[in-house]
């Protein structure tokens, strides 16, 4: 009867494995004796709004707050939400990074918060158009500081990166002609030109999916993992009980295709 003992310890562990699974936020939480978690990102309208409403913030509420964690949510710029984490451990997590971050010893979550979309302005002409992704091959392209935003290379060509503080300047870069493509988020760039003023109509404007994601980065702290890992199992519960698509609707946010998969799961 060798084999039904293996067969039943086999299952038991099996079995063992699922309520650990099940449990595993809860656990995990249960290590960490600090009770107060400090997230910080730019003010990024629909996501992270001061008033603690956003997409971003409320996905954080909805996996940290009903393990017992206290929320701290700060908008700060993004170079120094960064810096507190990395550099200082003064903050615990920065939703909205990319795998390819420059900063490094990041944690990240396994399953992302958003598709990345950008989209690229410049005088008409100056781009081709394009099915997929532009080809900036020999341009000038100007991006924020510190925000990395495409790579040279295989999908957009060679080109050379001109930075800038903000968006204002770079805008105003673009129409002086001192760069051929600004690159940034749609919605950023119709931000900036509202408040400042600027007539889009200049410029041709084109929204584009770069393939990549944005995901919650935490730092390498030795809570950094742990906290990781609950927003992992959470993710996968909120996902299954319909909570996910809920706040994604909400927000009028594209549901990144692995939440979606998770949920019929």
């Amino acid at each position: 009867m060798k084999w039904l003992t293996t067969f039943l310890c086999a299952m038991s562990l099996s079995v063992s494995g699922l309520a650990l699974a099940a449990n595993s936020a809860e656990d995990i939480a249960a290590t960490i004796k600090r009770k107060t978690l400090t997230f910080a990102a730019p003010m990024w309208d629909g996501y992270t709004h001061k008033d603690g409403s956003g997409l971003y913030w409320e996905i954080l509420k909805e996996v940290y707050a009903p393990l017992g964690f206290k929320l701290r949510l700060k908008n700060l710029p993004w170079n120094r939400s960064m810096k507190l984490m990395t550099e200082y451990r003064a903050v615990d997590g920065v939703p909205g990074e990319g795998l390819d971050s420059d900063y490094e010893n990041l944690t990240f979550s396994k399953y992302p918060l958003e598709p990345e979309y950008l989209a690229i302005a410049y005088q008409e002409g100056t781009v081709k158009s394009f099915d997929q992704w532009p080809d900036l091959t020999g341009k000038v392209v100007g991006m924020r500081k510190g925000y990395n935003l495409i790579p040279e290379g295989e999908r957009y060509g060679d080109f050379e990166v001109k930075e800038f503080i903000n968006l204002k300047k770079g805008m105003a870069l673009l129409e002086i002609g001192d760069i051929d493509v600004l690159v940034d988020e749609l919605a950023e760039i119709e931000a900036v030109a509202e408040k400042e003023e600027i007539e889009l109509e200049q410029f041709e404007i084109t929204e584009f999916v770069t393939g990549d994601y944005y995901y919650m980065s935490y730092g390498d702290g030795h809570v950094s993992k742990p906290l990781a890992d609950i927003f992992d199992a959470r993710i996968e519960v909120l996902a299954k009980q319909g909570r996910l698509q809920a706040l994604y609707d909400e927000w009028e946010v594209d549901i990144p295709e692995p939440l979606a998969e998770l949920a019929i799961q």
